[in-house]
């Protein structure tokens, strides 16, 4: 059957989990998101130490940071040593984003 060979071809992909670079530049990760808004493919990458950055994944490895959205660094608390929690934690986009612009975050300070 279809669902049987399907399953065979990906038997490889199961026997491990596999993990690719995404994109060069980007300082204590914690998360990702994206805005919400029909048709815009940008990916926003949340950066421990208070920045948000714009991430194009169709551009090469080196170049998909294409911008900061948002700064808070001056605001945040973080070392960025091994083991600190603090820091810009999270991010939301307002359900209506692309009309009032608003986002919303958690961060220590």
């Amino acid at each position: 059957t279809k669902t049987a060979e399907n399953q065979e071809a990906l038997k490889g992909d199961l026997d491990c989990l596999c993990f690719r670079p995404f994109a060069e530049g980007i300082a204590s990760p914690l998360g990702s998101r994206v805005s919400g808004i029909p048709g815009d493919k940008r990916v926003f990458v949340i950066e421990q130490r208070g920045r948000v950055l714009i991430v194009d994944d169709s551009k090469p490895l080196a170049e998909r940071v294409t911008g900061v959205f948002m700064n808070i660094q001056n605001k945040v608390v973080s070392t960025g040593r091994a083991g600190d929690e603090r820091g810009l934690l999270g991010l939301a986009f307002h359900p209506n984003f692309s009309k009032n612009g608003k986002v919303y975050v958690c961060y220590s300070h």
